[in-house]
């Protein structure tokens, strides 16, 4: 598992660009996830569960890729988009407290 605070700029377009199935470890925070165990009661997070984009059309995936900054949060925004618009998915699960496995499927 890559930690994804971690993972450079070309290893994260190498996984990307190849479609690689990849484990990472990312902080909650980074997900906005600081909430989802009440935004998703109804779901236990301790399991894979997947959250997928509900518009993500040629026009919104560009919006995201211009306007998502330079953080952390903006390049796991520019992740997620990028891998559902490349036809992938990406399922969660609760790691510890602070962390999520996230893996990119194709």
């Amino acid at each position: 598992m890559i930690n994804f605070n971690e993972l450079t700029t070309e290893q994260r377009k190498d996984i990307l660009e190849r479609r690689l199935r990849t484990d990472l470890l990312v902080d909650r925070i980074t997900l906005n996830f600081e909430n989802i165990e009440n935004e998703l009661s109804e779901t236990d997070v301790s399991k894979p569960f997947e959250v997928p984009p509900i518009i993500l059309d040629e026009k919104h995936f560009v919006q995201i890729l211009v306007n998502s900054g330079a953080s952390n949060k903006g390049r796991w925004l520019r992740t997620f988009a990028i891998t559902y618009i490349s036809g992938g998915k990406v399922v969660f699960q609760k790691y510890d407290n602070d962390n999520f496995k996230v893996t990119l499927f194709y």
